[in-house]
């Protein structure tokens, strides 16, 4: 499953609207409860990281060949996030399965190199 890198960076760039335009009516991206909680807190983590930089795929893992889960560090002026999008193809287009996001990426690479220290 490859997502191209234009695609992505609209997609993160303008994540916020475009829950907005399918909260109502798609199922792309679970309930309608589920996408107007990820619309509230993408509008306010906009204020808190600021403008959109960049993305980058650190994780690829694939169920088959009908399932994939990505897991990508997207750059922003403050600081990174850790995006994870859950798609899956049960005709021949695929479906946004799940989205979440949060700022623990930093976290984890810190711990990940502590442990690697105290080897």
């Amino acid at each position: 499953m490859v997502l191209s890198y234009e695609f992505l960076s609209t997609v993160f760039r303008y994540l916020a609207e475009f829950i907005v335009n399918v909260c109502n009516y798609s199922a792309l991206i679970g309930t309608r409860d589920d996408r107007c909680l990820i619309k509230g807190e993408l509008a306010k983590l906009s204020s808190l990281v600021g403008k959109y930089a960049f993305h980058e795929l650190l994780v690829e893992e694939k169920a088959g060949t009908r399932y994939v889960h990505l897991v990508y560090l997207v750059g922003y002026d403050r600081q990174p996030l850790r995006f994870e999008l859950r798609l899956y193809r049960p005709s021949s287009e695929w479906r946004f399965q799940g989205v979440s996001f949060d700022a623990k990426l930093v976290e984890d690479v810190e711990k990940a190199a502590n442990q690697r220290v105290s080897r």
